[in-house]
């Protein structure tokens, strides 16, 4: 009985260095399912069509998975709580249209960018913008809580910031005349010009000098699942795979 007692506390404090070590992390080389942290309310990067996941970011981690040999798990949930997720280890990835920053680097590694260059759009319902973001002073505008064009605006504090969860809302506040304009990047917005039925009711405006990259995103402590992904984004590259989704969700 004393040996047994002896092992068992030697196996406990095993599995508890372990993952102390791993970081608290689930994934490891072992593993089969790819646990996949995504927030579906922003098309086209992940989205649902009809009752399945769907987008860009939803099409790349499937591609990835399938080369790395492993199936995948979605794991839906709000934007804002992506990263926590990651540091309690609920989720090894994070595929949700995600733009790196210098904050959100200090918690997470960032795979290379699987899409650049997209810049911040000002989109209006019939008002024409000419001036860029000195028109809208004094104005009601909505942004995306937690995105990279929020932050942006929140360098002006003339402009009237009205801050809701997901594209959709924000669109809905739009063509409800509620708000005067919606910031956000122009990629957010290629799924919507593709399927409105008024698009040109609206006008776009381009802010020069901004862009963001999207980006997957994997724990610090997971570098072996890094180094496998990072293999295949750059394989992909180069086999001309990754533009091939590009064009598919007109993100080129």
């Amino acid at each position: 009985m004393r040996i047994k007692s002896y092992l068992l506390r030697m196996m406990k404090l095993g599995v508890f260095f372990g993952f102390l070590l791993g970081g608290g992390s689930s994934f490891s080389q072992e593993t089969t399912v790819l646990k996949v942290g995504t927030s579906s309310d922003y098309p086209p990067f992940s989205f649902m069509d009809n009752g399945k996941h769907a987008g860009f970011d939803i099409d790349l981690i499937e591609e990835i998975a399938k080369r790395l040999h492993y199936s995948v798990k979605i794991i839906d949930m709000p934007f804002k709580t992506l990263l926590p997720a990651m540091q309690l280890g609920t989720i090894d990835l994070i595929a949700a249209g995600l733009s790196e920053t210098p904050e959100r680097a200090k918690q997470v590694l960032f795979l290379p960018a699987h899409l650049e260059g997209s810049p911040f759009v000002i989109l209006t319902k019939g008002q024409l913008i000419t001036h860029g973001i000195a028109d809208l002073k004094g104005k009601e505008v909505v942004v995306n809580d937690g995105y990279t064009a929020a932050q942006y605006m929140q360098a002006f504090p003339e402009v009237h910031l009205q801050y809701l969860k997901s594209t959709p809302d924000a669109l809905a506040a739009l063509e409800s005349n509620r708000v005067f304009a919606f910031v956000t990047s122009k990629n957010a917005l290629s799924h919507f010009f593709k399927k409105h039925p008024k698009v040109k009711d609206f006008q776009s405006f381009v802010i020069e000098g901004t862009g963001e990259s999207t980006s997957l995103a994997v724990a610090k402590a997971n570098t072996k699942l890094f180094q496998a992904i990072n293999s295949v984004i750059l394989e992909m590259k180069k086999d001309g795979s990754l533009q091939k989704l590009q064009q598919k969700w007109d993100l080129m």
